[in-house]
This record gives structure tokens, sequence and C-alpha cells, in this order.
């Protein structure tokens, strides 16, 4: 009979429930890992095949090996490195013991020993410094050395493990009565000395028996030792090798070898060292990178001190630099001469900047650079290849678009696999968990690619390769955006921002091509939208729009207008402009025949044509969408048809049907799973309660919104649910709690250009503070930025005109308003934001830039 629940330790195993319970909630665990995890876990008796899995989690499915690997990573920084065992080339096990009463037998991580007496057996040398941030590394490798025999600490160059092997070491004397000792593998070139190297650390005269591996074993076959092997990564043959005659000849003797690949040995157990935490988002300076880059700044320059003057440059320098150990101390070093700032602005030219390491430093780490060839020298011709492409990426990417940019003749897309799985092996490339996983480089190591790249004259044509890549996976995400829910969508596709930047960049340069820059924009137009990055998506318009070519095809130019014309219905293209582009991909599309994209083109050009007055429009669309619209099209699209009807409500003076229509679309959104269109429905429900003249009932929807909104993190996406409810507050009397929100939405306007949306609410701010100067300048500059925009109120913002109006009416006289406006209408949006929160001083204004 099967269990209903698998206990190991902190863990409950529900299969039924298809749950895993740490400490009796729900841990976050994707179906593919639980399938794993469960198979393991019934199977814990033996060693489970690597093909018997794929059956098992993936079953009827042909799927890589790296996926399978990505599982287990997942899993193993979930339940502790030691739970899941790798059988190299064979399988996993699970090592968990499972009973009834829940205890695991992995044994604990030990308590630290403390430092070893001066006649302690070893060759360590003095202690080192502070280990920053390697506190929990520190207690798994215990706890892994407790229990195994061989165990590799891999990484990348420079990330810290021989420093944190040596503290480990250090921390062990009382475990091993013959000695801890240190075999400082990087001085070799040849494998053959290996053995006679490690008996000379430990102490032992060279004999012709002790230069080999089996015979140095043999002589070893009474001690109990603990050997650190280091940097096995350019010997990783004859490392092996010794390590395999230590484990069959020598059973009290133990291992632990760092290198950037492992050794691949029966019995091995890997623990993959990661960078230095960064500071999360909203956390400040608080992180291990932080604080090892201002200690080795102190230690250079015993006067210096992290103040809010150079708070964010450090932040800024250690996330650049990826948390990477090594660089983080070379760039320390350049402090003293250079200053925060400055190493921060040469941060572009890293690997001619980081260099001058400690005097004691191996000479491969004297500078980022001897770091990086070292890594690099190891790899044979064609995984150099690979590498060096893919430093065309930026940030993270994917399997299909690194086998697209780095295969050629020589090497096609399954080696490109290969090569890639031999890098991440080797620590050059990171994996992160997904279905499917996704790589990266560390921006360091990237910098060496592009070097190389350009070196071997490869640079352009993989760029032009990258920009094509990124252009198709676009245009897989423009082909499947009216078919999902919106942030399902965009959680999807929100992994390739830097990839599309990169590509855009590329292509709208001089070495570019306009026609791949045209399909990356086309296609990236709700993209744009949906991450909220439509200031971003303007700007790569304006650079095109001079270079569009007439002679593209119809169904190219036809998307351009339609991005053009989302970016201007969510403000950030003047509606005129946006209007001519519905325009015009309604009337492509029309000749083209797809029917899904011109119902969304004429939901586009409805607000716009209301927006620039341009009503006698607005009835043929919406009878045009209503003879289109199909039962059987995806419910996120056919939502457009109804929202568009909608809000044709208002202008009939039938708020009241309004504010209901949307009611009923906030539930049958938020049924169907789909948050941002119950967010946008419940914003149009808080319109209607401001049109129907009830502000506290606005500010209560709104407020639930925002509260979502920000829960998720994704304020910048929303910034105008949170400005509407910063409206609210105000239109309901209550500027004061008004604050928080309209310095949030200040701060993200004014990010995107759009600060403008605010209009006279921000006057208002200022009357209610008794600033009436202030208030007409700032009335004056929202008369004059709807004025050049060609837009028009909607009936909220056309109720706070009035509003304003009527506050500063017996409090000014004409000539004076008409003054104060006119110098209004001269600001610029850093001064804007100055008055309307209050922090300006009330003399004349700062001309605006045009």
């Amino acid at each position: 009979m099967t269990p209903t629940t698998y206990r190991f330790g902190r863990f409950h195993l529900q299969p039924q429930t298809r749950q895993l319970l740490v400490d009796g909630q729900p841990a976050r665990l994707g179906a593919r890992a639980f399938d794993l995890l469960l198979a393991l876990v019934e199977r814990r008796e033996r060693m489970v095949p690597r093909g018997e899995l794929f059956q098992l989690v993936w079953p009827g499915r042909v799927v890589e090996d790296q996926n399978l690997k990505v599982q287990v990573v997942a899993l193993r920084k979930l339940l502790g490195e030691a739970i899941i065992q790798t059988v190299p080339g064979r399988g996993y096990r699970f090592a968990a013991e499972v009973d009834d009463g829940g205890t695991t037998t992995i044994a604990p991580p030990p308590a630290p020993t403390p430092p070893p007496s001066a006649a302690a057996p070893t060759n360590l040398g003095a202690a080192l410094g502070t280990l920053f941030g390697r506190e929990g590394d520190l207690a798994a490798l215990h706890g892994l050395l407790a229990g195994e025999r061989l165990v590799t600490l891999c990484g990348a160059g420079g990330i810290g493990k021989t420093r944190l092997a040596r503290r480990v070491a250090r921390e062990r004397f009382d475990h091993h009565p013959d000695g801890v000792w240190l075999v400082e593998l990087a001085p070799l070139a040849d494998g053959a000395l290996v053995a006679a190297t490690t008996a000379r650390a430990l102490g032992f005269a060279p004999t012709a028996e002790r230069s080999s591996a089996e015979g140095l074993a043999r002589s070893l076959a009474a001690f109990r030792l603990l050997i650190v092997l280091d940097n096995c990564e350019h010997l990783i043959d004859a490392a092996a090798a010794l390590a395999e005659a230590l484990l069959a000849h020598a059973p009290q003797v133990k291992l632990l070898a760092t290198s950037q690949v492992a050794l691949h040995l029966p019995g091995e157990q890997v623990y993959r060292l990661g960078a230095l935490a960064l500071p999360a988002p909203g956390d400040g300076a608080d992180s291990a990178a932080v604080d090892l880059f201002v200690s080795r700044v102190r230690a250079a320059d015993a006067r210096f001190a992290l103040t809010s003057a150079h708070h964010d440059a450090v932040v800024d320098i250690c996330r650049h630099l990826d948390g990477l150990p090594l660089a983080l101390e070379l760039a320390a070093a350049r402090v003293p001469t250079l200053g925060v700032q400055g190493v921060r602005e040469r941060l572009g030219e890293r690997l001619r900047l980081l260099t001058g390491g400690a005097r004691g430093a191996p000479s491969r780490q004297q500078t980022l650079r001897d770091a990086l060839q070292w890594s690099h020298a190891l790899l044979g011709p064609d995984e150099q290849a690979v590498l060096r492409r893919l430093g065309v990426f930026a940030g993270s990417f994917g399997l299909g678009a690194a086998q697209q940019v780095c295969a050629d003749a020589q090497i096609d897309a399954w080696a490109v696999l290969d090569h890639l799985a031999a890098l991440v092996d080797k620590s050059l490339v990171l994996t992160e968990p997904g279905e499917p996983p996704r790589y990266r480089l560390l921006e360091s190591t990237r910098a060496l690619a592009l070097e190389e790249l350009q070196r071997c004259g490869e640079l352009g044509l993989c760029r032009k390769a990258h920009a094509h890549a990124t252009a198709g996976l676009m245009h897989q995400a423009y082909e499947t955006q009216p078919k999902m829910a919106g942030l399902a969508w965009i959680a999807q596709w929100l992994c390739e921002t830097d990839n599309l930047r990169e590509a855009m960049a590329w292509s709208l340069g001089a070495q570019g091509d306009m026609r791949v820059a045209a399909e990356l924009f086309s296609s990236a137009g709700a993209f744009w939208h949906l991450s909220g990055w439509i200031g971003e998506g303007v700007a790569h318009y304006r650079a095109l729009q001079p270079r569009i070519d007439p002679a593209w095809p119809a169904e190219l130019r036809a998307r351009i207008a339609l991005a053009v014309a989302r970016l201007s219905a969510f403000y950030g293209i003047d509606p005129g402009e946006g209007a001519r582009a519905a325009r015009e991909a309604v009337g492509l599309l029309r000749e083209s025949g797809n029917p899904q994209r011109l119902y969304t083109a004429l939901y586009f050009l409805i607000p716009l044509a209301e927006r620039v007055s341009s009503f006698d429009e607005i009835e043929p669309a919406l009878a045009e969408m209503r003879a289109l619209e199909r039962p059987d099209w995806p419910p996120a699209l056919r939502l457009q048809g109804r929202w568009a009807q909608a809000r044709q409500l208002p202008r009939q003076g039938r708020s009241l049907e309004y504010r209901d229509a949307f009611v009923r679309e906030v539930q049958l959104c938020s049924a169907m799973g789909d948050d941002r269109s119950a967010w946008l429905a419940a914003h149009s429900v808080a319109l209607a309660e401001l049109q129907l003249g009830r502000p506290n009932d606005a500010v209560q929807v709104l407020a639930g919104v925002a509260a979502q909104i920000r829960s998720r993190g994704m304020q910048r996406q929303f910034v105008y649910q949170i400005a509407m409810l910063a409206t609210a507050r105000i239109v309901a009397g209550d500027a004061q709690a008004a604050g928080a929100d309209l310095h949030e939405a200040v701060a993200l306007l004014r990010g995107e250009g759009a600060l403008w949306w605010l209009g006279d609410s921000l006057g208002r701010v200022a009357a209610r503070r008794g600033d009436f100067d202030a208030a007409a300048r700032l009335q004056g500059w929202a008369m004059a930025r709807t004025a050049e925009r060609g837009d028009r109120r909607g009936p909220v913002m056309q109720a706070e005109s009035e509003r304003l109006a009527a506050e500063l009416a017996p409090r000014l006289d004409a000539e004076r308003l008409r003054t104060l406006q006119a110098e209004g209408a001269l600001l610029d949006d850093a001064a804007v934001a100055a008055l309307a929160l209050g922090a300006a001083p009330m003399e004349p204004p700062s001309r605006r830039v045009p």
C-alpha cells in the first residue's frame, strides 16, 4: 500500500495532494521537480538510472539530459545538497532515510572546531581573514565531509573556492588525527607529478613508490587524513586518478577537491559554489558582496566609510561584477586611486581596470584577465568557439537561441548542446532553474568572450545571428500574446528583456540591419507595453521611424503600425499620431485577411479616436469588431470587444451601467485567473465611482488593486493604477493619505516621461497645502502639456481641472493667474515634481527644455 506521506527530517512528501511540506508549510515546487523527488523517494533503496528517471518524469517524451540536471539542482537547493546523491555517468540516489519518525540519517553539520594548536599536523599556514557570506556553504561542506569521502567544491575562477576549502579544512582538525593537508596543484603543468607533489605536501620523503597514485594510496592505508586537492581543473585526469586510488586503498583518508570541473568519480559529492549574495531591491547595501568590497577598500584606505554619497555606486559595482569575490577585491584596490564613482564609470573596461591583485595571490589571480584566461585555456577549440559566441547574449538565454548563434559548418546544433553542457560542467556557464532551463555568463566571463569574438573576427557575424535569433523569439511572443492572460504571457517572455535591448541596439546601429530592427520592434509592441517599458519602446520607434521602407511587406508594416497604436493607447505616443497608426494598421490588416489582428487594431483605434475627438469613427469600428468576433476565439481576445463597447457608456451619460459592466468584468477575469485584466477592469470601476461622485468607493477599489500590485512588485507595469489611487484620494479630500501614492507615482511616471498624466491633480495637492502660486503654475503646466499632445481630458481629469480652477479663482486675480500659468508652462518634469511634492522654492521656475 502506498504511504499517504513520506517523512524525512523537516520534510513531508504527500503523493496524493502532490505537495511537499517544509516544517508544515507547502514548498514552491514545480511539477517536474515533484515527480522527480517522488520517483527517487519511492526507489530510495537503490540508485535510479537516468533513463528510468526520464521515463518516470517525462513519459513518452525525448528530453535532454540537462533538463534532469536542472530539476536535481532545484531539489538540492530546497532539500540540501546531501539528500540527492549523484552516481556519475549513471543516475541518482535518494540518500535520506525515510521512516515513520520523520528522522534522517544524513550526518548533521558538526560545530566548527577551534583553531589547531601549534603542534597540529598541517601545512595550511596561518588562518586567513574574514570569510564573507559563506556561513551556509561552510555548514553544507561540513555536513558532506562528515558522511562522504570525496567532496568536490566546484565553481568559476575567482569565486572563492580555495579560501572556503582552507577554512573548512582548518575547522576539521579534531576529525582527522593524522592531519589536514593542502596540495596546491596550480603550479604544476604535468599530471605525472601530482602523486609526488601530494607526497611532498604530506611530508613524505620522495620514493619511486610514492610517485604513483596507487603507490601513494597504499602507503596511506593506515592514516586518518583530510587532503585538500586545490585547483584540479587543468590536471583533471591525474587528480581523478589519485582520488580514485585513495578511495580504493586508503579507507580512512578523506578528500576535499577544488576545481572548475567535477572529477566524475563514483561516490563523488559535488558542491557548486555560487557568487556572493547581492543586495535585494530595497535592501540598501546589506549583502555579503558589499561587505567584502567595503572591507577590501578599508584595507587599502582606513579612512573609507560607506556613506549615502556613494552607497548606490558601491551597490552598482557589486551588481555589475556579479558578486564575484576576485573581481570585487580587484575593484576595491582601485578605489583609493579612482574613487568609488571612478571605478563604477570604468566597469565597461573591467579587464583593463581590474589588475593588481594581492601580493600573495597566485599569478593566475593577479588580474581578472589572468583568472579568466586560465579557465579559457583549459577548453578545447570548439568549446572556446561556443563560449566566445555566447558572449553576444545579454542576461540569460535559452538553448535554441544558443544553438542558432553558435552553430556553424564545423559545429552543428547537437555539438553546441554538448559543448554548452561541458561549459556548465566547467563552471563557465551558469544554469538558471526553470522549464525549460536557461543559461547565462557572468559579466566578467562575457567581457572576455566579446574580446575573443573581436580578436577572431566573428563579432559582427555573431551579433547579426543574435539579432535574428531574438527576432524569431519575439515573433513567437507576438503570435502567442492574444491567446494568453497578460501576466502569464509577460512572465514567459520577460527573461528576454536584455537580449531584446541588445538586438535592438545592434540592428539600429551603424553596422545593423533596419529590416531586423523593424521585425524586432513590430513583434515587441505588446512586450514594451505589458512589461512596463513603454518609454523604451517609444525610443526604439523614434530611431526606426525615419528609416521605415514603404516597400516592406504589408504584414510587417501592419505590425509596426499596430505596435505604435498600442504604445499610444497607453500614453507613450501622442494620440493624434497613435490614431493615424491605428488607421494604417486597420487598412493593412483588412487587406491581409487577419481578422484577429484587425480586431485588436480596431480595439486600439476606438480610444485613440475618442482622445482626438474623432467620435464619428467609433461606432463603425465597434460594428466591425462585432462582425469579426467568433465564439471560438481566445477569451483574452474576445474581452476587447466587451470592453470597447462598455467604455462608450459614460459618454452616453450611463456611468452606473458602465460601473456595473466592469464589476462583472472584474469577477469574470478573476475567475479566469487573469489578474492583469481584473486590475484594469477595477480601474474602470473606480473611474465610474468618481464620475458618480463616490470618491471613497473609488479609493476602496483602487487600494485593493494597489495592494495586489505592490505585493507582486509590479508598480512600474501598473503605475497608472497607483496614480489613479492618488488622484482618488485627492478627490476624496484626503491629500495626506495620497502622499505616499503620489510620491511613488510621480517617480515612476517621470521615468516613463508620462508625468503629464497626473495633470491638474498635482495642482490640487499644492492648493490643499495652501500654496496657490504653485497650484497656478502646475495648472499652467498641465494645460500646456495637454495642448501640445493634442489630447482630450477624460471625465475624471476634466473634473479635476474644473475643481482646481474653482479653488484658484477667488484667491488669485486674473492677471496674476495668467502670469503664474505662463511660468508653469515652461516647467520641466523635475521642477514639476519638486513643486507638486512641496520640495521647491516658490521662485520663477527654470525654463523647460524643448
